[in-house]
């Protein structure tokens, strides 16, 4: 029981450190824009209900972004595109951010 305690003490200390590191290390923060006028969230909210939360600087930026990956690997899969290639399809919007984060952004794990 030691040695499994012992392990998934271990294991979450490294899971938080690579999460530090990607926070540090990342510049996804600073590379995230909103453009007032353009609506990402169109299927959501009206043009000018956007331009309006743009404006007061009520949209979170991370969420506008991860829901266009969304929007972006749906759409991809529903052409028919395996979900890798929709992955690297959405990676070229986003290309600070690697693979396995677009991917766990797609399927809601983020």
């Amino acid at each position: 029981m030691g040695q499994l305690r012992q392990f998934c003490l271990s294991s979450s200390m490294a899971l938080k450190t690579i999460k530090d590191y990607y926070r540090k290390n990342t510049m996804a923060q600073k590379k995230v824009t909103l453009l007032p006028d353009t609506n990402p969230l169109a299927d959501i909210i009206s043009d000018k209900a956007y331009q309006e939360l743009h404006r007061r600087g009520l949209l979170n930026k991370l969420g506008v972004r991860n829901h266009r990956i969304k929007n972006i690997v749906a759409y991809q899969k529903s052409m028919g595109m395996e979900e890798a290639d929709a992955i690297d399809k959405a990676r070229e919007s986003f290309p600070y951010l690697i693979f396995e984060t677009v991917r766990k952004i797609a399927k809601g794990e983020w």
